[in-house]
């Protein structure tokens, strides 16, 4: 190393290089998260693991200004440097059409995998804070998830964080090919129809039926499953009624009705931006703040898009309110988000990423909902669950998951609580990614509804 080189590592300027990484990770006032009931002496050494991987990544920061390399500090202020000190660093680009994608750093321990991506418009302003990847792929996985953690206003530079499951390798590859901005939310809209009219004024109309889901292109609720096992499936027929609703030109009712002492109401997405654009209706009490969701939804019909056919032409909600006369004390609302643009490319990276090898294990019987939980796994990202009929639970209903009573125990008496962040890939193993990295040297046991399972 040059004389000049060495002068850049002095004290003072290590000193005003830590005081910078500070200030763009947001660490002056950023609190990293806690486990419950954290001791003074757990405080104190987590300040110092924290410390020494900020230290780390200071010294690499100056090496990553002469040789490119991407300073994975910069990201602390909203991961927190536990998450960070995790992640191998892999800075590799594509770019498309003026979009530069960078791979910043990634971790996987086998059955999942986080990878976190930058983006950046070179050319316009088509990266916001309303970035929503829309397509995308990773190799060897099976369920994806993709969410905006952070923008930059003054870069223009969003950073996304991608969590997979599946039977991955250590050589992987991520591409996406479109994304969506301009999102626009309305969680309370608000339709102004007046329902007791709109249903009296309907004649009356046999309904459909649908034999082993035949016709359905999806469905979603937190009774999907209950549906999914019947034989066959009551709907209302199409395009009964077309009935606009105020400030949303996409979308209209095209039928609403009573089948089996449940109220349909049926949806017709149409227009440039309905393959993209998405939501639902809601029920609200009118004298409390209570809410009535529906209990199923079902896909039906395609409409071809450019990047072809799709499912969805028409979605079918279903409540549980049997009469005219519950509507009464209910005022029908909408969540729903729109899309201003769609844009569509090509950026994809290749990269070497193998698996962490610290994990914990432990066997148990464990019966809950129709499932069987037979083996846990815990590794720093995480709890995997192993067992059979996993497919049978719905696991993004939070109602459900927390019946689970999934909690980590540590040495310390601490506990860290699963109430959400469940995902799992086709027909295997259920993956819970913790909200903090774990200590996997200070895991004792994980119970599951009060059952403790001894890992090691």
């Amino acid at each position: 190393m040059s004389a000049r080189k060495e002068a850049e590592f002095s004290a003072e300027s290590l000193k005003r290089i830590k005081q910078d990484v500070y200030q763009r990770a947001g660490l002056v006032t950023a609190e990293l998260p806690v486990r419950s009931k954290r001791t003074r002496r757990n405080l104190g050494r987590k300040a110092g693991i924290a410390a020494s991987v900020v230290l780390a990544l200071v010294v690499a920061a100056g090496a990553a200004n002469a040789s490119g390399w991407i300073d994975l500090s910069r990201v602390l202020g909203y991961i927190g440097a536990d998450r960070v000190g995790l992640l191998k660093s892999i800075n590799q680009s594509s770019e498309d059409q003026g979009i530069v994608m960078n791979v910043l750093g990634a971790v996987r321990d086998g059955e999942a995998a986080e990878i976190y991506v930058s983006l950046q418009d070179k050319a316009g302003h088509r990266i916001d804070p309303t970035l929503d990847i829309y397509d995308f792929f990773v190799e060897g996985a099976s369920s994806h998830n993709a969410q905006t953690i952070h923008y930059d206003s003054r870069t223009g530079q969003a950073t996304v964080r991608f969590l997979v499951t599946g039977k991955m390798q250590n050589r992987m590859t991520l591409r996406i090919t479109s994304f969506l901005r301009g999102a626009h939310r309305d969680e309370h809209y608000d339709p102004r129809l007046d329902l007791t009219h709109l249903l009296k004024s309907q004649p009356s109309q046999p309904h459909e039926v649908l034999k082993n889901l035949d016709g359905v292109g999806g469905m979603g609720g937190p009774k999907m499953l209950e549906a999914k096992e019947t034989d066959e499936l009551h709907v209302l027929p199409l395009n009964k009624m077309s009935v606009p609703l105020p400030g949303m030109d996409w979308i209209k009712i095209s039928n609403i009705g009573f089948v089996d002492d449940k109220l349909h109401i049926q949806l017709n997405r149409e227009g440039k931006m309905a393959a993209y654009n998405h939501g639902y209706f809601y029920f609200s009490e009118k004298e409390a703040s209570a809410e009535t969701n529906y209990e199923y939804s079902i896909s039906r019909g395609l409409y071809k898009h450019a990047d072809g056919s799709r499912a969805g032409d028409y979605e079918e909600y279903v409540f549980d309110i049997s009469s005219i006369e519950q509507l009464e004390e209910m005022k029908l609302q909408g969540y729903f988000v729109e899309y201003e643009e769609w844009i569509q490319g090509d950026w994809e990276v290749t990269f070497d990423l193998e698996q962490v090898s610290k994990k914990l294990e432990g066997k148990t019987k464990f019966d809950w909902e129709g499932a069987q939980v037979h083996e846990v796994e815990v590794s720093p990202l995480g709890i995997i669950l192993k067992g059979s009929n996993f497919d049978n639970i719905d696991w993004t209903n939070p109602d459900l998951v927390q019946k689970l009573g999934l909690v980590v125990h540590f040495k310390d008496g601490t506990e860290i609580p699963a109430t959400s962040g469940f995902i799992q890939h086709d027909e295997g193993p259920v993956k819970w990614i913790a909200s903090e990295p774990l200590s996997v040297n200070d895991v004792t046991s994980v119970s599951l509804n009060g059952q403790s399972i001894i890992v090691k």
